[in-house]
């Protein structure tokens, strides 16, 4: 069992500890390092699905983070560590050790990947805790983050799976998690943990009361677990989480679980010692009432920026727009603070928003337009989605700029901007060189295109390609029309042949060429 740890924190300390919002760094040691450096104040996890703090009423009968929840009778112990409850608590069943220790040595041998792991969890692990505890479902499912999304928010897969639970973008709507431009309610702490627990429930009463089961429909989807079992069946194999055909990712998904818990349960056995996370709640939810620039955000409830964005993973843009998010978090000690110095900010009649729309009267790249208005050039390109800064927007398109002018009101234009409008001017081509783990989709994603247009840019009839191939990403309008070429280093009359939709034949035929050799700067005609 878990080796238990005293510690006593007389109640003005506790007071500094719940009033700090701040977590200190290191919070994981080796055995036999000091424990000078561990966190003893990474204080307060929970806003509590039943909590009750600024709620706001909600139209629908899913619970979310904004109707008004209370944790009951579950007792706040502050001077104990979190991890002592959930080990406690305990519940699925077992594997075979081989398989569990298989996944407990992928994880010791590399102890800097758990320190930041359990870093990231001290903002949340508290609040899941107590939600699964109210729930009365498996301590183990609290650790199910851990393997998700290593405890990280900001998380997102190859399979665009996002948050903390790693919803896809179907199931993520399918459990009312809102996806638009302005938020991404899968990185939610509190409504995609409502959302993951409503959905693990539900797998479980599927799945016969099989948590195994249950875990791996969760990962692999509840179809193909549904399809394995019935493969079984006709075959009159059993029908076990053990026995069933999966993908290697989904057959050490539960391991890796499990090898979490022993981690937890034994961590003297593999010469570690777990971080102290307060068993005291870490944020407190606020409703949003008025559109509010994250950066004066931060600055009202005295926390930077990154400490913001941790807590509110959800919002992307610069502006949390009140149309789109209805509550933030903040650390639990930060609250009181917030709200009395946005009450002090509002009497200066200065703009809670500092962003304007604009719409683009002529083309322009973000370098130029940032210029103009004044604006930091990486900030305009990573408010608006856009990923270079030498990219040339079309008249028409339409963005976001931050203003200097402080008393003007744009809190208006900007609720009722619903998403940036982007005109890009390409090049006449552009050529991607496909690196390791790219897909066809991945890449026609990166360049607004669709993977159609990208397969018959390519000449490509499926979606195979390598590791080093070059892939024409852009064509003009004009591509096809073209009767000149003018040839560029390396370029080869197959590859220019293959790119207008002709063969080398005619290509030496229309330029009189006796062999394959052609130099770089001349133009080739392309047809007559």
């Amino acid at each position: 069992m878990l080796t238990s740890r005293k510690f006593i924190i007389s109640f003005s300390l506790l007071i500094n500890i719940v009033l700090s919002g701040c977590a200190s760094n290191g919070i994981f040691l080796m055995k036999g390092k000091s424990e000078n450096s561990t966190v003893e104040n990474s204080n307060r996890n929970n806003a509590g699905k039943k909590s009750g703090l600024d709620t706001i009423t909600d139209s629908t009968n899913r619970p979310k983070v904004d109707q008004e929840r209370k944790l009951g009778s579950i007792p706040r112990a502050e001077n104990q560590n979190i991890f002592n409850e959930i080990a406690n608590n305990f519940r699925l069943p077992n594997l075979p050790a081989s398989r569990v220790n298989r996944q407990v040595k992928v994880f010791t041998r590399n102890p800097e990947y758990l320190i930041r792991m359990f870093a990231r969890s001290t903002k949340y692990l508290h609040f899941v805790h107590k939600e699964v505890q109210s729930r009365n479902l498996p301590s183990e499912i609290a650790l199910l983050p851990f393997v998700e999304s290593a405890y990280n928010p900001h998380a997102t897969s190859r399979a665009k799976a996002a948050g903390l639970w790693q919803f896809i973008p179907s199931t993520g709507r399918r459990y009312e998690l809102k996806q638009t431009w302005w938020t991404d309610e899968r990185r939610t702490v509190m409504d995609s943990t409502y959302a993951a627990l409503d959905y693990l429930e539900y797998l479980y009463k599927l799945k016969n009361k099989d948590w195994f089961l249950a875990l791996a429909s969760y990962n692999w989807g509840e179809r193909s677990v549904r399809k394995a079992i019935e493969k079984n069946k006709r075959a009159r194999k059993k029908t076990n989480y053990s026995s069933l055909r999966m993908p290697r990712e989904t057959r050490n998904y539960v391991p890796k679980l499990l090898a979490m818990r022993e981690i937890i349960r034994n961590p003297t056995k593999y010469g570690l010692e777990l971080p102290v996370i307060p068993n005291v709640p870490y944020f407190r939810s606020v409703a949003i009432t008025d559109s509010l620039d994250v950066d004066l955000i931060s600055e009202l409830s005295e926390i930077d920026e990154g400490e913001f964005l941790a807590l509110n993973a959800n919002v992307l843009r610069p502006v949390v727009n009140k149309k789109h998010t209805r509550n933030i978090l903040l650390p639990y000690g930060k609250y009181d603070i917030f709200k009395s110095n946005l009450r002090q900010f509002q009497k200066t009649q200065q703009s809670l928003v500092g962003w304007i729309p604009l719409k683009l009267k002529d083309s322009a790249s973000v370098n130029d337009i940032a210029k103009k208005f004044g604006n930091d050039a990486h900030a305009v390109a990573k408010a608006n989605g856009i990923r270079s800064l030498k990219t040339k927007l079309l008249k028409g398109s339409s963005i976001i700029v931050a203003t200097n002018d402080k008393s003007l009101n744009t809190s208006a234009k900007i609720e009722n901007f619903n998403k940036a409008k982007l005109k890009f001017l390409y090049p006449d081509h552009i050529f991607y060189k496909v690196r390791k783990g790219d897909t066809l989709s991945h890449i026609a994603t990166r360049y607004r295109i669709s993977v159609k247009s990208l397969k018959r840019l390519n000449n490509l009839r499926g979606n195979l390609i390598r590791v080093g191939q070059r892939l024409r990403v852009r064509g003009g309008d004009n591509l096809y029309n073209k009767n000149t070429h003018t040839v560029r280093k390396g370029e080869s009359l197959y590859q220019i042949a293959k790119r207008y939709r002709t063969t080398v034949r005619e290509l030496k035929r229309l330029n009189k060429l006796a062999s394959d050799i052609i130099i770089s700067g001349s133009n080739l005609i392309i047809r007559n």
